[in-house]
């Protein structure tokens, strides 16, 4: 999952659960301020070659 600034993993709210893994408070906040403007299809395609291993 992305908000276009941060990328975490889909598991993150168990390891919150269960573990008591904290998210960083700037994190918390970009949350709670709504959804992030949709990404333009080069921001995904930037992600994704990130992504992708090299070979």
């Amino acid at each position: 999952m992305t908000d276009g600034t941060y990328v975490w993993s889909e598991d993150l709210a168990y390891y919150v659960e269960t573990y008591g893994a904290r998210v960083p408070d700037q994190v918390l906040r970009l949350a709670q301020a709504g959804l992030p403007h949709p990404l333009t299809a080069e921001q995904i395609n930037a992600v994704a070659q990130a992504l992708v291993p090299p070979g």
